[in-house]
């Protein structure tokens, strides 16, 4: 029998810092360290040779990029909360709820990172890299 457990069911039952991993960017732990990313937020927004793909938000794209630089070097809960704000700036942000998988996923956080791939598949279903880390991740 499989028991499905929902975000909020799960949250009763993390640790403190599992807590800061999944705040959103109101957090105590995020309200520190985002005001230190945001310089590389605005260089990136200023340097950015794409255009971007968010004309309503045009910091989102910069976010992500970013939070996946910092992804690649490893710093996995910065980037979570880069993929954190991204996420309230786009609810509907495909590749913050993938990434911020990824990174939980690293983390050790495998319910929360597949509660991010969940949503990556309600979002689009046809996204088999979604699939395909949640079944690694179970």
């Amino acid at each position: 029998m499989s028991q499905s457990i929902s975000l909020r069911e799960s949250y009763t039952h993390v640790t403190n810092h599992e807590r800061n991993l999944l705040q959103p960017s109101n957090s105590h732990a995020t309200q520190r360290r985002l005001p230190l990313l945001q310089p590389q937020i605005e260089t990136c927004v200023q340097s950015s040779p794409r255009p971007q793909s968010n004309a309503n938000c045009p910091q989102l794209d910069a976010i992500i990029q970013v939070a996946a630089k910092l992804q690649a070097e490893g710093k996995y809960e910065d980037s979570i909360i880069l993929y954190n704000t991204a996420i309230e700036l786009d609810p509907l942000c495909v590749q913050a709820y993938f990434n911020k998988g990824l990174c939980l996923q690293k983390c050790g956080q495998h319910s929360l990172a597949i509660e991010c791939y969940d949503r990556v598949i309600q979002l689009q279903p046809q996204h088999f890299s979604a699939y395909y880390n949640k079944g690694k991740t179970l």
